[in-house]
């Protein structure tokens, strides 16, 4: 009888010498992770920021067609005097959330503290919560005869122009009306005065002919 040529002993694969990542390879991993959250944060504030452009631009518009229906009711003129920095809140009288609050459909009770919610600008509200203020209204327009203050001067007693008369003596869409003031500081207009920080990348601009543009 011939002998098997053949062990009986069960064969055995070979141990793979990859049973395990590699320090290399643990690195590449978490460096992918780490960029792949970086470009996901950036995308997500890149969002953020437009709809806080988008939202703001919505304001102006709004508060652009309220002024105008303003100055029909008020032979063709704007609203004012007003202060140079524009609140949330009807808080006294020389703010145009005060004055416009009827024609954004808001009803005045002799509440001041009553929040006109066109004038939330959204980048001010998402970065300083408590803040009443919003908006910035251009006080000196450049015409041939010098400098003229839109919205008139309280101090001097002098009233607001009217739209006939901002026509006459300047581009109305070339000129700034109200300004996002928590937008990027545009090249032009220059001499804007205080501005705060860049929160949405871009300002908002209202025109006096009421069209809106993101600089």
């Amino acid at each position: 009888m011939q002998e098997s040529t053949h062990s009986d002993r069960p064969t055995h694969q070979p141990i793979s010498s990859r049973s395990a990542f590699s320090l290399l390879e643990i690195l590449v991993a978490v460096s992918i992770a780490v960029i792949l959250l970086g470009i996901t944060i950036a995308a997500t504030s890149n969002i953020r920021k437009a709809a806080m452009r988008t939202e703001c631009a919505s304001n102006l518009r709004e508060i652009g067609n309220a002024i105008k229906v303003y100055a029909i009711d008020h032979n063709n003129r704007l609203p004012g005097p007003i202060y140079y920095t524009q609140l949330s809140k009807v808080k006294g009288g020389n703010h145009l959330a005060a004055l416009l609050a009827p024609y954004l459909d808001y009803t005045l009770t002799g509440d001041e503290n009553t929040e006109i919610d066109p004038f939330v600008c959204p980048a001010v509200r998402n970065e300083h919560p408590d803040s009443i203020a919003s908006y910035y209204a251009n006080h000196q327009v450049r015409t041939m005869n010098g400098p003229r203050d839109p919205w008139g001067d309280s101090k001097d007693n002098e009233a607001p122009l009217t739209l006939t008369e901002i026509t006459a003596i300047l581009e109305p869409s070339q000129e700034w009306a109200l300004i996002d003031a928590y937008g990027k500081k545009p090249a032009y207009p220059k001499g804007l005065g205080m501005m705060g920080p860049p929160l949405h990348g871009k300002t908002n601009m209202l025109f006096f002919d009421g069209h809106v543009e993101s600089r």
